[in-house]
């Protein structure tokens, strides 16, 4: 009877653990619209000890830190439910995120797909901002012209 007694204990420990997992999800968050560098974030919806994978693909020009298209991350609970990840944009278009993320050995969830807007000349240094440059020399250029056509 004691064997039994500690068998289904097991049991319900056991079966309670793979509740919380079986519970858990995720959020990826990104803004519809963007004009420069913006923010993406996974957020967990659980209680407890919990790992996940992720992997996030990004299309159209926008990378991930270090100039990749490809996020392949984890997150523990001891490192807090959210992960905030930074994302540099092209100078115009959409760019579309598709991935999904794993708890523990548990299947693979597909994020839903989701797009942000870049705006034109968002100015993140990619040559789509006003050329003040350019406006600079012509303006030396054109006040060099002046003071030699008076001498």
């Amino acid at each position: 009877m004691g064997r039994m007694k500690i068998n289904l204990l097991s049991f319900v420990i056991i079966s309670l653990f793979c509740m919380a997992f079986v519970s858990a999800s995720m959020v990826r968050s990104v803004p519809s619209s963007a004009d420069g560098t913006f923010q993406v974030t996974y957020e967990v919806d659980n209680a407890g000890n919990w790992g996940a994978s992720i992997v996030d693909t990004v299309s159209g020009g926008c990378k991930f830190p270090g100039g990749v298209t490809q996020l392949r991350t984890v997150m523990l609970s001891t490192d807090g439910n959210t992960k905030t990840v930074s994302v540099t944009v092209p100078s115009s278009g959409t760019c579309t995120f598709n991935g999904d993320y794993k708890f523990g050995t548990l299947p693979e969830v597909d994020f839903p797909d989701a797009s942000v807007s870049i705006s034109e000349n968002n100015g993140n240094g990619n040559g789509t901002e006003i050329p003040y440059m350019w406006i600079a020399v012509a303006v030396g250029v054109l006040f060099l012209l002046i003071i030699l056509k008076k001498k």
